[in-house]
């Protein structure tokens, strides 16, 4: 679980949360959210990173 402290839930109740993100909590068009690229791609984007140029999440394809 991202955001909470989950070490104190107990296991079957984490079990439980993460199978309902996986189903009826899935955000709708989550392909849309991210963008895979390649390791070669990696510096540029990380220079638009540092620049505050880049929106969404990136996916690092290391076996290109």
């Amino acid at each position: 679980m991202l955001g909470i402290d989950s070490v104190y839930i107990p296991l079957a109740d984490e079990e439980v949360i993460w199978q309902r993100v996986a189903t009826d909590m899935k955000l709708p068009n989550l392909e849309s959210y991210g963008e895979e690229i390649t390791l070669e791609q990696t510096p540029e984007y990380l220079d638009r990173f540092m620049s505050s140029k880049v929106v969404g999440r990136y996916v690092v394809n290391v076996k290109g």
